[in-house]
């Protein structure tokens, strides 16, 4: 049976948890319908985050904004267009060439076909693993050597990639410490509620086996890699081991 991870919650910056909680929102709505006994918990947490996201509205307005939202579209002209090139050296003439573009072009989809529409944690992390697929393994990377034309987009990709994440992680920080104090009972609230809404979660895994949450419980676990990864990076700890919850929080509070 799977199970949710342990967020670092209290370790993330304000406008890291706030952009968290909503990325997982977003994710629980996505692969909706709630369940109904999840609902009340769901409501809960969306409320907390919006009223958390509304007192830190005034922190938004940074410098860095604009040039992020410059990467975030080149990026996603880049995502498009390497798709749209090995759509269409699927078509050259020479097989070889073809065969080559063909192999990239799954692979690729394998992550996703609009990668460009994924929330931005999602999204860079997404883009991070594709290119990494696609430049260590040896046949991909042969493939990719043949059309030197993709090599250019999936450098240039990286390149944008990279620079999204590290403007947006300096972004976050910014945003969470304008407004530590002010917002500490907010966040406390936001904080509480997660943790319910997720003990809710594990126990309806648990004990409900008509619901198959399986791609909902990935989607949730890979963005808590995501921040959590946010937090040792910041430590200077390498990579993340997130831990799962203990059993006990999967059957506390499941009935309402």
């Amino acid at each position: 049976m799977k199970t949710i991870k342990t967020a670092f919650t209290n370790k993330y910056r304000n406008g890291e948890l706030i952009q968290f909680v909503d990325d997982i929102t977003v994710l629980t709505q996505k692969r909706g319908p709630v369940h109904e006994k999840l609902h009340i918990r769901y409501i809960e947490l969306r409320t907390a985050n919006t009223k958390a996201s509304e007192a830190f509205e005034p922190s938004r307005k940074l410098v860095n904004t604009k040039e992020l939202i410059a990467i975030d579209k080149r990026r996603d002209e880049l995502t498009i267009g390497l798709r749209t090139l090995l759509v269409g050296l699927t078509k050259h003439p020479s097989l070889q060439y073809q065969e080559a573009a063909e192999r990239l072009l799954e692979r690729l989809d394998s992550y996703g076909k609009a990668i460009y529409r994924y929330n931005y944690q999602l999204q860079t992390q997404t883009t991070k693993d594709l290119i990494n697929a696609l430049t260590t393994d040896k046949k991909f990377d042969a493939d990719v050597n043949t059309l030197l034309v993709v090599r250019d987009y999936i450098k240039a990709l990286q390149h944008a990639n990279s620079n999204f994440a590290e403007i947006f992680v300096k972004r976050t920080q910014e945003k969470g410490e304008q407004i530590e104090a002010e917002m500490a009972d907010l966040i406390t609230t936001l904080e509480e509620s997660y943790r319910a809404f997720i003990i809710r979660l594990n126990a309806i895994v648990e004990m409900d086996e008509s619901y198959h949450a399986d791609n909902l419980i990935n989607d949730i676990n890979a963005t808590i890699d995501q921040y959590n990864q946010v937090v040792l990076d910041r430590r200077g700890k390498g990579e993340s081991s997130s831990e799962t919850n203990n059993p006990q929080d999967t059957t506390e509070d499941f009935i309402a």
